[in-house]
C-alpha cells in the first residue's frame, strides 16, 4: 500500500510545470506519452493517490455538495444521516454487519450512492485517467478532461490499513486512506482509497491552508487533458486492461457467453432429437 511506502516530498522545483500556486500543480497534456511522464516523479515519491472527473468540478464530497445550502450543524446531521443508514441496513440487509468504523461504513454506502462526507479516489494515476475519460461528452463541458492527484503528506491525517487493524494518525482536516480489499470486490478492483474532510470545505481550500506551512510542497496536482483525446487514452488504457469490465466487474460478457453456449446446446439436443425419432 502508498501508506506503508516510503514516501519523498515532490516541490515545485523538480519538473516545469504549467502553473503552481497554493501547493496545487496545474500541468496542461496533449498526449498519452505526456501523461506516463508527468505522473512519472509522483508515483516515484510514493506518497499520492487519485482521482478522475469529467470536468473541473471543486473536490467536494457529495453530502457537503448537497448539505452547504445549509451550512451548519454538519457534524450532526451527518451522525443523524449514518445512524439512518446504519439502522436502515440492519432492518433491510440483516445478513450484512457493518464495521464499527464509520469511515469504512461511509465508503461502503458512497459506493451505493449514498451522499455520503466521503471523496473517492484510487492508489493508481491509471484508474483515475479511466474514470475522466469514461463518460460522454456533454453540452457545455470545457473540452478538458482532468486527473487529480493528492499527496498524503497532507495527511499527519494518514489511516492506514493494517492486518492488526486501523492504525489512526492524529486526526487533522481530512482523512486518506486505503479501503480493505475484502470489503466489496470493486474496492480491490479499482484500488479504492477515499480522502473524507471534516470541515465540509473542499480539498482544494485543505491543500490552500496546508501550503502555508510547505509552500514548496506539491500537495495537489491537477492534470488536464484535451477531450479530442478521449477515444486515444480509452484504447491505450484498454490494453493495460483498465476498463470497464475490469474495473465494475461486469459479468454481462461471462453471461452472454454461458447463454449462447446453451442455446447451441439446445439447437444440437433439438436436432439429436429429430434424427432419434427418424424426423430429419
Amino acid at each position: 500500500m502508498i501508506g506503508d511506502q516510503c514516501e519523498t516530498q515532490v516541490t515545485e522545483e523538480v519538473s516545469g510545470a504549467d502553473h503552481f500556486k497554493d501547493g496545487v500543480r496545474t500541468i496542461t497534456l496533449s498526449t498519452w506519452e505526456e501523461f506516463h511522464n508527468a505522473i512519472g516523479p509522483y508515483e516515484k515519491s510514493g506518497g499520492y493517490i487519485w482521482r478522475g472527473q469529467r470536468q473541473a468540478w471543486p473536490l467536494k464530497s457529495s453530502f457537503d455538495r448537497f448539505w452547504d445550502i445549509y451550512g451548519r450543524n454538519r457534524n450532526a446531521v451527518l451522525k443523524r444521516h449514518l445512524d439512518c443508514f446504519r439502522d436502515r441496513m440492519k432492518h433491510c440487509h440483516p445478513q450484512i454487519p457493518l464495521p464499527q468504523d464509520k469511515r469504512i461504513v461511509w465508503s461502503l454506502g458512497q459506493h451505493y450512492g449514498l451522499k455520503s462526507p466521503v471523496l473517492d479516489w484510487t492508489r493508481s494515476p491509471y484508474i483515475a485517467a479511466y474514470f475522466a475519460f469514461e463518460e460522454t461528452p456533454v453540452a457545455g463541458d470545457d473540452g478538458f478532461r482532468y486527473v487529480y492527484g493528492l499527496s498524503r503528506s497532507i495527511r499527519r491525517l494518514v489511516i492506514k490499513w493494517k492486518q492488526d487493524g486501523i492504525v489512526k494518525s492524529r486526526q487533522r482536516s481530512a482523512d486518506a486512506e486505503d479501503l480493505p480489499p475484502d470489503l466489496v470486490p470493486l474496492f480491490s478492483a479499482q484500488e479504492a482509497a477515499f480522502v473524507m474532510t471534516s470541515r465540509g470545505e473542499t480539498i482544494e481550500e485543505t491543500v490552500r491552508r496546508w501550503s502555508q506551512k510547505r509552500p514548496q510542497e506539491v500537495v495537489l496536482v491537477k492534470m488536464q487533458i484535451p477531450e479530442k483525446e478521449r477515444e486515444r487514452w480509452l484504447d491505450e488504457l484498454d490494453r493495460m486492461q483498465v476498463n470497464y469490465k475490469e474495473l465494475l466487474l461486469v459479468l454481462t460478457d461471462v453471461v452472454s457467453q454461458c447463454n449462447c453456449a446453451l442455446k447451441k446446446y439446445r439447437v444440437s439436443a433439438y436436432v439429436s432429437e429429430k434424427k432419434a425419432w427418424g424426423q430429419t
